[in-house]
C-alpha cells in the first residue's frame, strides 16, 4: 500500500497589532503567542514538516515498488528454474546451482519487501501525526476567544494573569466584579495592605485592607483621646449602595475600635468605639484565662487596703443603708428621718479659728421647706471685724423677718448671749423697748398675759413698777445695811417719828394738819441733798384762780403733776388689722398729758415703726394711736408704749 501525500493547512493570517474593541486587554503575550501560532502552521507545517514527510512517502512508495520488482523477478527466475530443470535432467549440478540462485533472489526480494512494508507503515503514522498536527493547528486558527456562551481561546491581559516565556499563565490579580478598574490589590485584599498616607476617615467607604500613615484625620485617636489609635491597619468591610451598612475597624498598636455608617452615601458615622481587651483592664478588672470579668470589693482593714471590684449586694431590709470602707453596710439618715450615734463634724475649708476671714462666714445645718425656702437653723457665723464666733438657733418667717439667740465669743475673752428678741423663760418675759429715745428692760409675764412689769432704764438709772417709780436708798442713809429689825431698836418702824438730819438733830415728823404758810419746806433738787426752802420765793402763777387743773389749757406747763396722785404708766401695744396700735391700760381714765410719737418695735431691720398719741383723758381700753399705712412687725413689736398718768 502507498504513503498518501499529505496537503498543506491554510496560512494563518497576520495577527494585528492591537485587537480591534479591546486595546486595554491586550499586550505582548497575546500577540507573541498568536506570532507562534502562525509560524508553526505557515512555516514550520507548511513549508518544512509537510514536504519532509512528502518526500519520505515517495521514498517509501519507490522501496515497496522495487521490493515487488525483486519478488515478481525471484518469482520469474523459480519459474524458469523449474522449466529449465525439467528439460535438463541430465545437468542436476548446473540446475541445482541455479535453484540455489533463485532461492537468495527470493530471500533478498523478501527482505526488501518487508522492508519497504515497514517504511510504508513508518510513513503513514508520520502522515497522521502532521495531519493531527495540521487539524489541531487549523482548529486553533479557527476556534475564536472564549467567551461566556463559547468555547475557544483565553488571552492574558496582563493585570489578572500573565504568562512566562514558556507559555505557563498564573493569575496575577482579581478584578472585582469583572472590572479591572477595581482591583483586589487596590483595596489590600490581595498582597500587601494598600497604603493611605494622611487619610480622612470619612471619605473611605469601600471595602478592603488599608495601611493607614502620616497625619490621618477623623480617627479614633482625638474622641477616644488614645494617642497613636489612628495609625495602623484599617478593615473596611460592608455592603455598599443603599440600605448597606459599611464598618470601619481600626487596628493600632496600643487598641482596637470601630464604627459604622447606614451606607456608602451616609455623611453621618456613628461615634468610634473601643473594643475591651485583656491588656487594657484597669484597676478593679482582671482577666483570666482570656475571661474579661470583675471582682467583688474587698473592704479595708486597719492594717489593710481594700480593693477596687463590683459593690457586693445589699440584703433585704438594707435599702437605706451605706456601704463603708470596711464593705460592710451600715444604717443612713434617709429623708424619712434615722438615728445616728457619736458626735458629727463639720470642717470649714476656708478659714482657721485664730484668724479673721475677709468676709463674714457662714456655716450651719438649715431646715427648709419643700421649696427649698428656708424656715431656720443652727449656724457659726465667724465675724470679719473682730474674729468673733457667733453660734446660734434662729427661725425665719415668710416675711423673711428672723428671731434668734446667740452665744458669743470674743477673742479677749469676753462671753454674753445676744437675743434680737423678747426672751421668755417658762411664763416670764424679759424684752427691751426704747421709751423716748430712752433703752429700757422690762420684766413681765408671757405675750399675752402680761400682768404687772418692771422697767428699768440703764440711761436714766430709773425703775419703775407697774409705772411707779421706785426709789433706792439713800447713799449717806448710815447704818442701813446693819439697822437689823425695828423690834431690835425697841420698837417697830410704824411707830417711828423720829428722823434724824445732819448735825445729829433728830426731827419730828407729825401728820397732823397747820393752817397758814410755813415758813420753811423741804426740799430737793438731785434726789439725795434735801434741804429747806422759803415758800415766799415760790411763783404759783395764780394758781388761786387755776379752777381745775383737768381743764387748763395746756398741762405740759402746769409744772410738777405730782399732785395728781395718779401713777404713770405705759400704752398697751397690740395688732389692730394691719397696723400697730396703742390702747389705754383696761379700766379708770387715763391722762396723756403731751403729744408723743413713740417707738413700737425694737431692733427692726430698716428702721423702727412710730405710733403718735394726742394729749387728753382717756377711758381704760381706749384707743390711743396707730402706726399707718399697714405697717406692722409682730417679730419686733414691744409690749408697752408712751407716758399716760391714772387719773
Amino acid at each position: 500500500m502507498a504513503v498518501k501525500q499529505l496537503p498543506k493547512i491554510s496560512d494563518l493570517p497576520e495577527p494585528p497589532d492591537r485587537l480591534v474593541g479591546d486595546q486595554e486587554r491586550f499586550d505582548v503575550l497575546t500577540f507573541n503567542s498568536l506570532k507562534a501560532q502562525k509560524k508553526m502552521v505557515n512555516e514550520d507545517l507548511n513549508k518544512t514538516l509537510i514536504p519532509a514527510l512528502n518526500e519520505f512517502a515517495v521514498d517509501v512508495n519507490a522501496s515497496v515498488d522495487a521490493a515487488a520488482l525483486s519478488e515478481r523477478n525471484a518469482h520469474d527466475s523459480e519459474e524458469v528454474a523449474k522449466r529449465k530443470a525439467g528439460e535438463a535432467s541430465g545437468s542436476a549440478g548446473a540446475a541445482k546451482v541455479s535453484e540455489d540462485n533463485a532461492k537468495v533472489s527470493e530471500t533478498n526480494a523478501l527482505a526488501s519487501k518487508n522492508a519497504a512494508a515497514l517504511s510504508a507503515e513508518s510513513a503513514e503514522s508520520a502522515r497522521i501525526a502532521a495531519e493531527a498536527a495540521r487539524d489541531e493547528a487549523q482548529d486553533l486558527a479557527n476556534v475564536g476567544y472564549v467567551s461566556e456562551g463559547h468555547a475557544g481561546l483565553a488571552k492574558v491581559d496582563g493585570k489578572t494573569t500573565q504568562a512566562d516565556a514558556g507559555g505557563v499563565i498564573t493569575a496575577k490579580d482579581v478584578a472585582i466584579g469583572g472590572d479591572l478598574g477595581d482591583l483586589a490589590s487596590a483595596r489590600g485584599q490581595v498582597g500587601d495592605a494598600k497604603e493611605m498616607p494622611n487619610l480622612d476617615f470619612n471619605t473611605l467607604t469601600t471595602p478592603g485592607n488599608y495601611r493607614i500613615t502620616g497625619n490621618p484625620t477623623n480617627g479614633p485617636s482625638l474622641p477616644l483621646n488614645i494617642s497613636g489609635a489612628s495609625i495602623g491597619s484599617l478593615i473596611v468591610a460592608g455592603t455598599l449602595g443603599q440600605n448597606g451598612r459599611i464598618f470601619q475597624i481600626m487596628i493600632s498598636g496600643s487598641t482596637v475600635t470601630w464604627r459604622t455608617v447606614q451606607n456608602s452615601t451616609g455623611t453621618t458615622w456613628s461615634a468610634w468605639q473601643q473594643l475591651l481587651s485583656g491588656n487594657k483592664v484597669g484597676d478593679g478588672i482582671r482577666t483570666t484565662q482570656g475571661i474579661i470579668s470583675v471582682p467583688e470589693y474587698e473592704g479595708a482593714t486597719a492594717s489593710k487596703a481594700g480593693t477596687s471590684g463590683l459593690v457586693p449586694p445589699a440584703a433585704a431590709g438594707q435599702h437605706e443603708s451605706f456601704l463603708t470602707g470596711g464593705g460592710e453596710y451600715k444604717p443612713a439618715l434617709s429623708t424619712g428621718g434615722g438615728v445616728m450615734t457619736g458626735s458629727v463634724q463639720i470642717n470649714d475649708p476656708a478659714n482657721v479659728i485664730g484668724s479673721a476671714p475677709s468676709t463674714n462666714t457662714e456655716r450651719g445645718l438649715f431646715l427648709a421647706d419643700k421649696n427649698s425656702v428656708v424656715m431656720g437653723g443652727f449656724d457659726v457665723i465667724q465675724r470679719a471685724s473682730d474674729n468673733a464666733k457667733y453660734t446660734q438657733f434662729y427661725s425665719k418667717n415668710s416675711s423673711g423677718h428672723i428671731t434668734s439667740i446667740a452665744a458669743v465669743t470674743y477673742e479677749d475673752g469676753t462671753r454674753e448671749l445676744v437675743a434680737d428678741s423678747p426672751l421668755q423663760i417658762n411664763d416670764i418675759q424679759i424684752k427691751q423697748v426704747v421709751d423716748g429715745g430712752r433703752r429700757v428692760i422690762v420684766l413681765s409675764g408671757a405675750r399675752g398675759n402680761q400682768g404687772h412689769s418692771f422697767r428699768f432704764s440703764p440711761d436714766t438709772g430709773e425703775a419703775y413698777m407697774d409705772g411707779r417709780v421706785i426709789h433706792a436708798k439713800a447713799d449717806t442713809a448710815g447704818y442701813a445695811d446693819t439697822a437689823g429689825s425695828a423690834p431690835a431698836n425697841g420698837g417697830t418702824a410704824w411707830a417711828a417719828n423720829r428722823l434724824r438730819r445732819e448735825g445729829g438733830v433728830d426731827t419730828v415728823w407729825n401728820w397732823a394738819g397747820q393752817g397758814g404758810q410755813p415758813g420753811w419746806l423741804w426740799g430737793g433738787n438731785d434726789g439725795v441733798n434735801m434741804y429747806v426752802y422759803n415758800p415766799s420765793n415760790f411763783s404759783v402763777n395764780y394758781a388761786n384762780s387755776a379752777n381745775y387743773a383737768n381743764s387748763a389749757n395746756y398741762a405740759n406747763s402746769a409744772g410738777s403733776v405730782s399732785g395728781l396722785g395718779g401713777a404713770r404708766v405705759s400704752g398697751v401695744v397690740s395688732r389692730c388689722g394691719d397696723e400697730i396700735c396703742v390702747h389705754a391700760p383696761a379700766g379708770g381714765q387715763y391722762l396723756i398729758l403731751y403729744g408723743q410719737r413713740v417707738a413700737v418695735t425694737n431692733g427692726r431691720r430698716g428702721g423702727e415703726l412710730y405710733a403718735t398719741l394726742s394729749p387728753g383723758i382717756y377711758a381704760g381700753g381706749s384707743h390711743l394711736g396707730q402706726t399707718g399705712n399697714r405697717e406692722n412687725d409682730d417679730a419686733h413689736m414691744v409690749a408697752y408704749a408712751g407716758e399716760l398718768y391714772r387719773v
